[in-house]
């Protein structure tokens, strides 16, 4: 927990501020992650092969969403739980306002979360294996990626005890 609430609830209120649709890419502890979400507006998607790495999570989100209307995922990792507002706005204009077929935030000039990304390459998030997540994608062509520049730092995300600790104080 932090702040008194779970980790994961964090990082789901932060997107549903910015997104009215959120889906729930659901492995190790997904009972626990429910329960910790219960009361909020969103889909489930389950990724019984979560055990083989990110990929697998990105893959069950992506299947998830391939029949449906929207044009875009964005992927935010349930271990950021202070992702500035400002980030997922800047994100959507951008993508809203550019023919990039990826947009990607850099914090003070690192690479960082959330990700954006057009229909057109899901087919290559489909393809991911192991525990890679969209970085290879992102690197492919960069002639189709739109880089969002922020003036602070990488959004801490909460890996160990010791990082979470670090939030708290």
């Amino acid at each position: 927990t932090l702040e008194g609430k779970p980790l994961i609830r964090h990082a789901v209120e932060n997107t549903l501020e910015h997104l009215q649709n959120v889906r729930i890419v659901l492995g190790r502890e997904a009972e626990k992650v429910k329960a910790a979400l219960e009361d909020l507006t969103l889909e489930y998607v389950e990724n019984p092969h979560f055990a083989s790495g990110m990929s697998s999570s990105i893959i069950a989100g992506i299947r998830a969403l391939e029949h449906s209307q929207f044009d875009a995922a964005l992927i935010v990792l349930g271990d950021q739980p202070r992702v500035p507002h400002e980030v997922f706005r800047t994100l959507l204009e951008a993508y809203h306002g550019s023919n990039a077929q990826i947009i990607v935030p850099f914090f003070q000039g690192v690479r960082g979360h959330p990700a954006l990304f057009a229909r057109e390459v899901w087919p290559e998030l489909l393809a991911l294996e192991g525990d890679s997540g969209g970085k290879s994608v992102i690197e492919k062509n960069p002639a189709r990626v739109q880089k969002v520049h922020f003036n602070f730092p990488v959004p801490d995300d909460v890996d160990t005890l010791e990082d979470l600790m670090r939030l708290e104080n």
